[in-house]
């Protein structure tokens, strides 16, 4: 079954790179979003992202109003069962940021790659 989660982004960890049983490589990480009910009161969902989903949270900052679709799994370990809320897709409610952030990024590539167009007034990116 899939779920939906709207919130803020509370938390961001960073990116974990691990080697699987099978010997690939793997990328994971976790973020917690917080959402609002009814009666607004405030409740913290903690969601993991794993392989491809991990290139749309990565970009992702603290105080980012998202939509998140997950996924609920669960395992066993050791006789003991654990739940994982696995991300399916994020999507950012604010996307003129996003833009601003990817032409600011496109920026800072040119100038460390030494392509930027020669200084002037105007050469900070806009945050």
């Amino acid at each position: 079954m899939i779920y939906k989660v709207q919130g803020t982004v509370k938390h961001v960890e960073d990116v974990e790179t691990f080697e699987g049983r099978n010997g690939g490589s793997y990328r994971r990480q976790n973020i917690v979003v917080t959402e609002k009910d009814d009666r607004g009161y405030e409740n913290d969902v903690a969601l993991r992202a794993f392989g491809d989903t991990v290139a749309e949270t990565e970009g992702l900052r603290e105080g980012e109003t998202v939509d998140v679709t997950f996924a609920i799994n669960a395992r066993e370990y050791n006789g003991r069962w654990y739940n994982d809320l696995n991300i399916i897709h994020v999507r950012t409610q604010a996307p003129a940021q996003s833009e601003r952030r990817a032409a600011t990024r496109a920026k800072i590539d040119d100038i460390l790659d030494g392509t930027a167009a020669p200084h002037g007034e105007d050469d900070l990116p806009e945050i």
